[in-house]
């Protein structure tokens, strides 16, 4: 092999090794990346759940609330009826 024939086979050999190592920094860099915007989104999906927990407790409430206000309002329709019925007798 003559030495102008091992120049171009080290040349062939170190563009290889260079492009090995250029690819696994891309690669790296890509994965960096996507962990980072899976972290985001983890972080978004944890504050719509604690949103989503307390929108419900406020409908549990707000049930609750109108549930008592219902029986309430029974009650005074019950009543408002039997004075009715009484002063008929």
């Amino acid at each position: 092999m003559h030495g102008w024939e091992e120049a171009a086979v080290w040349v062939a050999i170190g563009t290889v090794l260079f492009l090995v190592v250029l690819l696994e920094l891309v690669e790296r860099a890509r994965h960096e990346g996507l962990r980072r915007d899976q972290d985001d989104t983890r972080m978004r999906v944890e504050t719509l759940e604690r949103d989503v927990k307390a929108s419900l407790q406020r409908i549990e409430t707000s049930l609750a609330v109108v549930g008592e206000g219902g029986r309430k309002t029974e009650q005074m329709v019950a009543v408002i009826v039997r004075g009715h019925m009484e002063r008929k007798s």
